[in-house]
């Protein structure tokens, strides 16, 4: 069909409640209201082939906005994120960019929010400023935003403690030492910079040496069973020995559990 052609004539139109049909004598093409509403349809009406191709053209980019507003609807997102999934789908960048547009104009799309939003929900969590910065960057939040974020150490400080009662309920079956390598390598997987860590260690509980000396005299019991297959006597004792003391147990209290479980026997 040329544009000098006859052209289709709408033999129906029949508007509902988001979609608009049109029949013409060989396909029933389905519109979006902002797609009708855009131009001047009416039963009879001849389209030529530009005019035809307008309206597939609008209504195609009307789909992919509804496709984008419900993908945001679902899990809002940035302006990169969105654009990266509109580029999955193959729309030509012109597209996007009208897509993109229209979504700022109309309030669904704002990277300043979603930012903040964004930024809010991770300090809530009590991570780190090097965890969130990393979020915050897959995100596809921009550099300018995430350099103006102030993470002030007092702040840092105070998240890092709230954590300390859950990561040492956590590591409570660890011997003091282990708990503290533990706690602090938990820290930094949840952002923290290393010269916070020592500014939080003092609110992590000291193991009373009663409950060291169970969780030593569990880990012998575990060593020797381990290493009896193999070793014996005084080469046994040093593979122990050396093997509690990795585990962070002072030499004292092992040589001391030792010769009290020797003693039992």
């Amino acid at each position: 069909m040329s544009s000098n052609s006859v052209g289709k004539k709408i033999l129906s139109i029949h508007v509902g409640k988001k979609k608009v049909l049109l029949r013409f004598d060989d396909e029933i093409v389905s519109l979006s209201l902002n797609a009708y509403l855009q131009f001047h349809l009416y039963e009879n009406k001849i389209l030529n082939e530009n005019e035809f191709n307008q309206i597939k053209k609008i209504n195609e980019i009307d789909k992919y906005i509804e496709y984008a507003k419900t993908a945001i609807s679902r899990s809002y997102m940035s302006e990169k994120c969105l654009v990266d999934k509109l580029t999955k789908k193959s729309i030509d960048n012109d597209n996007i960019a009208y897509i993109i547009a229209y979504l700022k104009e109309n309030h669904y799309l704002n990277d300043e929010q979603y930012g903040n939003d964004l930024l809010d929900y991770l300090e809530s969590k009590n991570f780190g400023k090097n965890k969130i910065v990393d979020i915050l960057y897959k995100k596809g939040l921009k550099t300018s935003f995430i350099k103006n974020i102030d993470f002030s150490d007092e702040n840092e400080i105070k998240k890092a403690k709230n954590l300390i009662p859950s990561l040492e309920l956590k590591y409570s079956k660890y011997n003091y030492k282990n708990k503290i390598n533990h706690i602090e390598l938990a820290l930094l997987r949840n952002g923290f910079d290393t010269g916070i860590i020592p500014l939080v260690k003092l609110n992590i509980k000291n193991i009373d040496d009663e409950d060291e000396i169970n969780k030593l005299k569990i880990d012998y019991l575990k060593a020797i069973k381990k290493y009896s297959k193999k070793y014996e006597k005084n080469e046994l004792n040093n593979k122990v020995v050396k093997y509690l003391l990795a585990k962070g147990y002072s030499y004292k209290n092992i040589i001391y559990i030792k010769e009290k479980t020797e003693n039992e026997n």
